[in-house]
């Protein structure tokens, strides 16, 4: 034991890593050395005040001494940094759901639910995607699945009548050729657009400052106008769209202009691509 309290303070005072640092605290830990292991951790926390590791040793150690209050303090501080780290999975939400990845989409939403259970746009979002996704794979299911029937067992007939009606067989012959089999002609699939049915088109704040933040105002001020259709009483987003409109009408013609290029360019571009998409399919079922 005296080797390797020898070993782990020399590693301390050596100045750690961030990673090697909590790897010997929690060495420490199992040694049943706590009480050092809570001033050790108080003087990293003061170098790394934002280590979730570290704060979650210190409760644990504060338990083993018996020091409840301080040990529910720092749990309390652990919650909090978590539940910030959780936003992304909102915007990921976001990204799958503009890419049809609805079982994603629902995913990350409980995910971020999970530590903000009292956002009511994620709330809604969750339950617009779920019902839209139950709406596509429930047909599917049932077509997939069909009834089953209990076949009906047919009276085999007495074996004087089955003599009876037994045809009489042909002797067969060289000339008579089996007919000549046909390959089977394959349907076509459906367009890509009659397989997947589109989810539903999301008009919240988030998504419209999404598109702000990419420069997209005209966008942004779309998605707050039917934001506004959808809650009248939303008066953030109405002050919002005020601003956005505000903006636009600063812009001169030239950049109003420009975007409306870009815009336009795009949708050529988007149009050659699903042209060029549809030769290939026709070639490829040739």
């Amino acid at each position: 034991m005296r080797k390797s309290n020898d070993f782990f303070g020399q590693l301390l005072s050596r100045g750690p890593s961030q990673s090697t640092l909590f790897w010997v605290l929690k060495e420490m830990k199992k040694e049943g050395r706590s009480s050092e292991v809570i001033r050790e951790c108080l003087k990293a926390l003061s170098i790394y005040p934002d280590d979730i590791r570290l704060r979650g040793l210190l409760a644990e150690s504060y338990l083993d001494v018996g020091f409840v209050g301080q040990a529910e303090a720092e749990l309390d501080r652990v919650s909090a940094e978590i539940a910030n780290l959780v936003s992304p999975f909102k915007l990921q939400a976001y990204i799958y759901i503009r890419q049809q990845r609805a079982e994603e989409a629902i995913k990350a939403l409980r995910r971020y639910l999970a530590h903000n259970p009292d956002d009511r746009e994620a709330l809604d979002l969750l339950d617009r995607v779920e019902q839209k996704q139950k709406s596509v794979t429930e047909p599917a299911q049932a077509e997939q699945a069909p009834e089953y029937q209990q076949p009906t067992e047919e009276v085999s007939p007495p074996a004087e009548e089955q003599r009876e009606e037994m045809p009489e067989l042909a002797t067969p012959t060289l000339d008579r050729q089996a007919p000549e089999y046909q390959q089977p002609v394959e349907e076509p699939p459906p367009p890509a657009e009659e397989q997947r049915e589109e989810m539903p088109e999301l008009a919240t704040p988030t998504l419209a400052e999404i598109h702000y933040n990419q420069g997209q105002i005209q966008e942004a001020i779309r998605i707050y106008e039917k934001v506004l259709l959808e809650n009248p009483d939303d008066d953030v987003s109405q002050k919002r769209l005020s601003e956005l409109r505000a903006s636009i009408d600063e812009e001169t013609p030239t950049q109003v202009v420009a975007e409306d290029k870009t815009r336009t360019s795009k949708k050529e571009v988007i149009s050659v691509l699903e042209g060029w998409l549809e030769r290939i399919k026709e070639s490829s079922n040739a």
